[in-house]
């Protein structure tokens, strides 16, 4: 065989060799190719998988709420805006005597019915699991067993006044005003005095209350006037003033840390 030929077949043999090197080159090149495609698939969609939205609404605003369904459910986390929602745990139930009459139409068992099935409910709600919002959870807990022993006590107190040395959450009060309306007569009306006079200072028309009181103290009634106004306006407010309520609710605290729950977070609100 000539050596021109010989020549032209290892040449050949040579570039067949690097053809079928280069096509097996681009197939592995492919390969990966598609792989990586295969994995950013892949990743999307979990990720996309993971996302959940939800809409929810607090005073004047809208909020559609984006959140990884891998750290938290949509129930724990809509309990969770319970705890600062206004009205999810507060009690409605209130001892408002504004005349004597009124005392009849207070009911005990009503509010200890409301405190039983709202406390229970806040104890076992299921929230996001952080030490944040147990701390929540742990104060509300507080304010309603506050709330609910004052409201209890005033409730009972407006039949029997003698109760009222049996809350202790309220020395100062108690001191000012409880022996008064326990002992009633000549005492209870100095002080109820005193409470009017405070409640001139705060009214628009302080000579039309001067007026009332006046008359009302010439009445056969005036012990009763007198115990109503003392008991609300004296006792009361001053008892309420030392609860423990927690304000975060109102005060945009708890709804800035509860944004931070969410991937995403969009709002829209109405003028005011």
């Amino acid at each position: 065989m000539a050596a021109s030929s010989v020549n032209k077949i290892a040449d050949g043999s040579v570039i067949g060799a690097l053809v079928r090197a280069v096509n097996e080159l681009i197939m592995v090149l492919n390969m990966k190719k598609i792989s990586a495609v295969l994995v950013f698939l892949i990743l999307t969609s979990t990720a996309f998988a993971q996302s959940r939205t939800f809409k929810w609404a607090a005073d004047m605003c809208e909020f559609t709420l984006t959140y990884d369904s891998k750290k938290y459910s949509e129930i724990e986390l809509r309990n969770t805006a319970r705890l600062f929602e206004y009205g999810q745990f507060n009690l409605t139930y209130h001892p408002m005597v504004f005349k004597y009459e009124d005392i009849a139409k207070l009911d005990v068992a009503a509010l200890d019915k409301e405190y039983a099935a709202k406390s229970a409910k806040l104890k076992s709600l299921k929230i996001v699991k952080s030490p944040f919002w147990e701390t929540v959870r742990q104060r509300k807990i507080k304010e309603m067993d506050q709330a609910y022993r004052f409201r209890r006590i005033q409730t009972l107190a407006y039949d029997d006044p003698k109760v009222l040395r049996e809350y202790t959450a309220a020395p100062s009060c108690n001191l000012k005003y409880a022996e008064a309306l326990i002992s009633s007569g000549e005492s209870l009306f100095k002080v109820w005095l005193d409470v009017n006079l405070e409640g001139r200072a705060r009214n628009c028309c302080p000579n039309e209350v001067k007026a009332k009181f006046e008359q009302q103290l010439a009445s056969p009634d005036r012990e009763k006037f007198a115990m109503v106004e003392v008991m609300a306006f004296g006792w009361g407010n001053c008892a309420n003033a030392l609860i423990e309520y927690d304000e975060r609710g109102n005060d945009g605290t708890y709804l800035k840390e509860y944004k931070k729950l969410f991937v995403r977070v969009r709002e829209s609100c109405e003028e005011p």
